[in-house]
């Protein structure tokens, strides 16, 4: 039985997962659901959330941070100095404070009775030169810029949430160096 990566239909917090297994050439199924779906899933979930990693001997594996350490090891991308190894996961749980208010305006978008005015207000809001996502990115970029650490960042822009065409109109997040962008796994 291969592995399996149960999440959403959507990039999101599996995509690095997905990249690293893909990359790695490990055969995966990946087992997507709907928003509508989910709540028949999330019971059968650790923790009631998602991603899950599906190990080959059943046993299910909970939390993005721990299921992509996980690919990173069996691809062997996973780095054997501990120094290397603490500069990333610094900047990975940095990471996971940037995209903090990433929540509410994919929660907008998935509420049927928002309108496309307070849809549009919310990715304008996100995306202000002084706001957290910007400024978070911009101490991300500086801390990897001084400290010269090679680690590879995914941000993963493309869900109903983040339509790639308002983030390309967003020039100070593609014009960051340091940010590698995926749309459905794709680098682009």
């Amino acid at each position: 039985m291969p592995l399996t990566l149960h999440y959403f239909g959507v990039p999101g917090r599996a995509e690095a997962a997905r990249l690293l297994l893909t990359l790695g050439g490990v055969k995966y199924v990946d087992k997507r659901f709907t928003f509508a779906e989910w709540p028949s899933i999330k019971p059968g979930m650790p923790f009631h959330q998602a991603p899950v990693l599906e190990l080959q001997d059943g046993r299910m594996l909970a939390q993005t941070a721990a299921i992509d350490r996980y690919c990173a090891a069996i691809t062997g991308v996973l780095p054997s100095d501990p120094l290397v190894l603490a500069d990333i996961d610094q900047a990975y749980f940095f990471l996971e404070e940037v995209v903090q208010p990433l929540p509410p305006v994919m929660a907008l978008e998935q509420s049927p009775g928002a309108t496309a005015e307070e849809k549009s207000k919310a990715y304008e809001e996100l995306l202000q030169p002084d706001g957290p996502f910007k400024q978070r990115l911009g101490l991300l970029d500086k801390w990897l810029v001084s400290e010269l650490v090679r680690v590879v960042y995914v941000c993963c822009i493309h869900s109903p949430a983040l339509p790639v065409q308002q983030l390309q109109q967003a020039d100070d997040l593609l014009h960051i160096p340091s940010v590698v962008v995926a749309v459905d796994g794709q680098l682009v």
